[in-house]
């Protein structure tokens, strides 16, 4: 018998109100809980890491947006200019890298010091449009421009030649004597472009006022020029000289300030990579002493620190052999009652050279020359005399320079033979009974560089004595002279642009006309560099000490 539907609906309804009534008694038995306490539950859970991703994807999106914000806030007020403030630093660093190698380069750069005048090197002869008509006019040459930068960076002036018809100058070979001076004093090097332009190019590292005083001292290559054939014979010459000594702009007044570099000088940013070193600007030279620097207050400060090859302690053992000019027999005279000939070495002792040995007074030496050519043999032979000398063991040093009398007497090429064959005597060897070969000399090369002149300071400037004896020739034979010692491998104390640098200039206590010899005094640095390096007591490094102030080192 079928129900009515109206039954079965009641049926259900009847079922739903019992499971109401059944869910209300469960959660007033609170089996159940409310949505009220389960709202409350899932609230409480979104702070813990496993509800936030599930319930509030809304609020973790609103919070990383904040996150970003902020980070971009703090990149842009701190990070950022910081990262603008190193990019220009390296940027600046590398221009300083630049300079700073190009200037020690320089040093050993015979080819383009020689380039200059190629083929214009012979004496009394000019090559077409390097005759006098063409020759620089200091006075009314004048500065083409001026970059002067703050402590610590390079600085640069050019330098316009003019001839004495006012024309400009297209072509090189002149040469500036300048020297800056102020707080503190020193020569900058200077770049011939070739081009009738000259740019001085210099590193301040004291604030201050300073002063410029450039001096022509030679055009169209007339410093460069060789001896003729007949000079080292006769020492008698023929012709013009061409020691013009003409100041620039007639010797008007050129000053100009260096300030202060309020933030990280770059000079010290430079250092701080290890970039003071030779390695750096591409050579391997093994200088005991970077050469470059400046005096203040009668003390030679270094630009930076070199680095100081292997020390070789000595401890009163080997011989000391200064081997050289007049020179080099006051460097002897300065060292002979110092640690270096007294604790350090075993004995001192000194080869007094011009060209050959002077054993007897000048007179006697030139006229047992007796009008004969230059004879490299002979010097060969008084060097092989010295370094095989039975004292001369593997502990001795030999300080041996081919100076000012070399580069007044010989012409470049011969110069550069003569050097080629001292370096071959000293790498000559012998083989033992088990047909190894050895050096016959056990001992240490130093090469010392030729010191600068003040040509200006001679009596009698058209005198043909000094006539090839000029700073030009001097630079050109030094360069040649490092750049081959370097190559071969041995040890260089350059003490060219400290004596070049030197605010006094050359000794005029006995003489006011000697141009050659200068103070012990303005070689003392290069005593403390030998010092230091073969001294067994010294520990630390040698540039803490070197000069007597920390603070110009770094």
């Amino acid at each position: 018998m079928n129900r009515p539907l109206h039954n079965q609906d009641g049926d259900d309804f009847s079922a739903l109100d019992a499971d109401h009534f059944d869910v209300e008694s469960m959660r007033r038995k609170k089996l159940i809980p409310s949505f009220h306490r389960t709202l409350q539950s899932r609230v409480r859970r979104v702070g813990t890491l496993k509800g936030f991703p599930r319930l509030f994807f809304l609020r973790r999106a609103f919070c990383l947006y904040w996150v970003v914000i902020i980070s971009l806030l703090i990149y842009l007020k701190w990070y950022y200019p910081s990262y603008l403030t190193n990019t220009t630093i390296r940027s600046t660093v590398q221009d300083f890298s630049t300079d700073w190698c190009r200037i020690r380069n320089a040093r050993i750069d015979w080819k383009r010091i020689h380039e200059t005048c190629e083929g214009n090197t012979v004496y009394e002869t000019h090559l077409p449009g390097w005759g006098e008509e063409n020759r620089t006019n200091g006075r009314y040459s004048f500065v083409e421009s001026m970059d002067i930068r703050p402590v610590g960076e390079f600085s640069r002036i050019t330098i316009q030649s003019l001839t004495a018809y006012g024309r400009l100058k297209s072509v090189g070979g002149d040469y500036w004597r300048v020297f800056i001076s102020g707080p503190t004093g020193f020569a900058p090097t200077v770049f011939d472009r070739r081009n009738g332009l000259y740019e001085i190019l210099f590193l301040v590292l004291q604030p201050g006022n300073y002063c410029l005083s450039a001096v022509l001292d030679h055009s169209i290559c007339e410093g460069m020029k060789d001896p003729p054939n007949y000079w080292f014979i006769s020492g008698i010459l023929k012709g013009k000289q061409v020691y013009l000594m003409q100041p620039l702009m007639g010797g008007e007044s050129l000053c100009f300030n260096v300030h202060t570099n309020y933030g990280p000088m770059i000079r010290d940013e430079f250092l701080s990579y290890g970039f003071g070193y030779p390695s750096h600007c591409g050579t391997d030279c093994k200088f005991l002493a970077d050469g470059y620097g400046y005096w203040m207050n009668d003390t030679w400060i270094a630009h930076a620190p070199e680095k100081l090859f292997e020390k070789s302690p000595r401890n009163r053992e080997g011989i000391l052999w200064i081997y050289g000019d007049s020179l080099a027999l006051r460097f002897y005279d300065s060292i002979f009652y110092t640690p270096l000939c007294k604790e350090i070495f075993r004995a001192c002792n000194i080869t007094y050279s011009w060209v050959y040995n002077m054993l007897e007074p000048v007179q006697v030496e030139k006229y047992k020359r007796n009008y004969r050519d230059f004879d490299p043999l002979r010097v060969l032979q008084e060097i092989r005399h010295v370094i095989h000398h039975p004292e001369m063991d593997e502990k001795s040093v030999i300080i041996l320079n081919c100076g000012l009398h070399y580069v007044s007497a010989l012409k470049f090429a011969i110069y550069r033979q003569l050097i080629d064959d001292i370096i071959a005597t000293f790498k000559e060897t012998w083989e033992d009974e088990y047909g190894t070969a050895k050096l016959k000399f056990r001992g240490k090369l130093i090469w010392k560089t030729t010191t600068a002149i003040h040509r200006e300071r001679f009596l009698y400037h058209d005198h043909p004595s000094p006539r090839f004896l000029t700073l030009q020739r001097i630079q050109l034979y030094n360069a040649y002279a490092i750049w081959a010692m370097c190559r071969a491998g041995f040890e260089i104390l350059d003490v060219f642009p400290m004596s070049y640098s030197y605010p006094g200039g050359t000794d005029e206590r006995y003489d006011k006309h000697d141009a050659v010899h200068f103070k012990n005094t303005v070689f003392k640095p290069a005593e403390q560099i030998l010092y230091e390096y073969f001294s067994p007591i010294v520990k630390h490094s040698l540039y803490y000490r070197l000069f007597h102030n920390n603070s110009s080192l770094f």
